[in-house]
């Protein structure tokens, strides 16, 4: 008897880890799923660029700041009913990670803007950032070669700011860090 995904119930990371699951390339938002595509090779290399910039920097600096990507598991929330998986995020609190998943709120997240991610998504993971106090949330915009930043201020994010090519990046979690915006698409 074949079990398939219903699309209209919620779920939880427990539910998440069975082999309902297994072969379905998802978040759970809310407890609800959200199908994912994969990247195109545009998105591949941004991110990819994106990560290597934090992860050359985290490591040389030895500032304790691990950079991760997907499809490596986020967890949010004590009712375990959110995992994400960000292209690029950095965690500087060592003890969040166990074997392949976060369980607690990254320092940074970069999701890289794709064809499949609705308004709706975006707007729900927005949400959810700020809920669970993700300091630093970059959303990245490859057809206009931009970089929307936002910064959590106390309870909420504030208005964001909006990074060009012409523009240097700096990490909260990274200080120090300058990087050239462009070069983070170069080659795509």
């Amino acid at each position: 008897m074949e079990i398939t995904l219903d699309l209209t119930r919620q779920y939880t990371y427990f539910d998440y880890l069975s082999d309902l699951f297994k072969d379905v390339k998802c978040e759970l938002i809310n407890g609800f799923v959200n199908l994912m595509a994969g990247p195109s090779w545009k998105h591949s290399r941004i991110s990819t660029n994106i990560a290597t910039y934090l992860n050359q920097y985290a490591l040389f600096h030895k500032c304790g700041c691990f950079v991760l990507h997907s499809p490596f598991d986020v967890v949010l929330g004590d009712d375990k009913k959110n995992v994400i998986q960000p292209d690029v995020f950095i965690v500087c609190d060592e003890s969040k990670i166990e074997k392949n998943v976060c369980f607690g709120s990254p320092d940074l997240v970069v999701e890289v803007i794709s064809p499949s991610n609705t308004k709706k998504i975006m707007r729900h993971k927005y949400q959810l950032y700020e809920k669970y106090k993700i300091l630093e949330y970059w959303v990245v915009y490859p057809k206009d070669e931009e970089i929307l930043v936002f910064l959590h201020q106390g309870e909420e994010y504030d208005d964001g700011t909006v990074y060009t090519v012409e523009d240097i990046i700096q990490p909260k979690c990274l200080p120090g860090l300058d990087i050239k915006v462009a070069d983070l698409f170069r080659n795509t």
